[in-house]
């Protein structure tokens, strides 16, 4: 065993030790302060040790990177993370009761576009699950392939959490597999797959929190792995099962507007349209619900504030839509010139979905920490300390649930080591540039 196999061993155990006490501390008997004091602690050292982590696999020599032990403990230390958080309740979550209402309701035989929670038309469905749906008045917003293995969850475990946590997981560990894949298809080291494998915050919203975007986290990796093989139709499929599993990676379709043929654009909304077909029967009741989540919510956002202060100097009753609409803008804008950078080079690709989801996620209304989920399996690819920190510090947005207020102090101890990072490369350009303006006002003054 290698010196960086070892130190991953020991690393695998410090944090499965840490999810293991996590893990058993969601179900004593503890207060909410204390609960989430436990959990911000318990997230810090495993970033700590995840930071070591990836360390001891970037900066190993490449042999030691592909020995059998070295895969051992990377995929084993992955499984085991999963299988401990996966034992515990979800940490400040709810949208698990949402995801079993939707599946009951299917299984009756009810389309959930159909109904809220709250219809007196549901009256009959109504269980304790029920109860803790949030936003019982709004229909489901999860599109037709979630709707399916909610029902298909349902049909197999009735309100079981512990059956949607195994589906959640079975797609998890799928997009492990497809990374894998695509690390090497890239020629890079295959074992640069623990970014995403020991990714605390991936562990935590999949594994524990068990979110659906699990599921167009898989098919979004997929679609990039078929694109950058050269199998255009099979990743237009793979984009419209993404859409078709959460809407988000609709934000990646003006980034192949340069490299698909109109062949592989029909191909992706026909797979999104063949989705839908199953519930054509709800008209425009299939997005009412997420005409509800657009229009209104806004939660953790960062460049977002901004934009809506500025509109609010303009327009005050209508500063929501004019930084929605600017924000739009700017995603669409940065999504049409990747897609050039992208025309000639595949390799360039999981960098541009980088830029593209990353710009959504700086600049959109709404930003629930699982929403950066989205972006680790390009980080894998394309190592970035500020969204790797970010993943670390959008831990304190759990604070939001437990005050259930806008507290000041998040977005600075969120958002700004990530700025700062982000802008880090630019200083020594700015520094160059600013002392070889000195240096040109010297000459002429000498000239003078």
């Amino acid at each position: 065993m290698t010196n960086p196999t070892r130190r991953l061993l020991a690393l695998a155990i410090m944090s499965g030790l840490i999810h293991g006490s996590l893990a058993i501390a969601t179900r004593a008997e503890f207060d909410a302060s204390r609960l989430i004091a436990s959990f911000f602690v318990a997230q810090a050292i495993l970033f700590i040790l995840y930071a070591f982590a990836i360390r001891s696999v970037v900066d190993a020599d490449p042999e030691p990177r592909t020995t059998r032990w070295c895969w051992t403990v990377i995929i084993g230390g992955a499984i085991a993370f999963r299988i401990l958080a996966m034992s515990g309740d979800p940490i400040l979550e709810n949208d698990h009761h949402r995801y079993l209402w939707d599946g009951k309701v299917a299984s009756a035989g009810i389309s959930p576009f159909f109904y809220p929670p709250d219809s007196v038309f549901l009256e009959d469905l109504r269980d304790e699950n029920w109860s803790q749906v949030a936003y019982r008045s709004v229909p489901t917003i999860y599109p037709p392939v979630s709707q399916f293995l909610f029902a298909a969850s349902w049909a197999v475990g009735g309100a079981e959490l512990w059956i949607w946590k195994l589906f959640v997981l079975f797609w998890d560990v799928g997009t492990i597999g497809l990374l894998v894949v695509l690390l090497r298809r890239l020629k890079l080291p295959a074992a640069c797959v623990l970014i995403y494998a020991w990714n605390p915050l991936v562990i935590k919203e999949f594994s524990n929190s068990a979110h659906v975007d699990a599921v167009a986290v898989f098919w979004t990796t997929a679609f990039i792995a078929a694109w950058v093989s050269n199998r255009r139709s099979w990743s237009a499929v793979c984009l419209g099962l993404a859409i078709a599993s959460k809407l988000y990676p609709l934000v990646l379709v003006p980034l192949t507007l340069c490299s698909f043929r109109v062949r592989d654009h029909a191909i992706w909304i026909a797979t999104v349209a063949a989705c839908y077909l199953p519930f054509i029967d709800a008209g425009e009741l299939l997005f009412e619900g997420l005409s509800v989540y657009l229009g209104q919510w806004e939660f953790n956002d960062s460049v977002f504030v901004v934009l809506r202060a500025i509109a609010d100097l303009w327009s005050p009753e209508n500063s929501y839509t004019v930084a929605k609409c600017a924000a739009g803008g700017a995603v669409l804008a940065i999504g049409l010139a990747q897609s050039r950078c992208v025309r000639n080079d595949a390799s360039r690709i999981p960098r541009a979905v980088l830029i593209v989801l990353g710009s959504l996620c700086i600049l959109g209304p709404t930003v629930d920490p699982w929403y950066l989920t989205w972006i680790v399996p390009v980080l894998c690819i394309h190592p970035n300390r500020a969204w790797l920190v970010l993943g670390a510090t959008a831990t304190f947005s759990y604070a939001y649930w437990l005050y259930e207020t806008d507290l000041w102090w998040i977005r600075p101890l969120e958002y700004g080591p990530f700025f700062i990072l982000l802008v880090a490369p630019c200083f020594p350009f700015l520094i160059r540039f600013i002392r070889s303006s000195d240096s040109e006002k010297e000459a002429t003054c000498a000239l003078r």
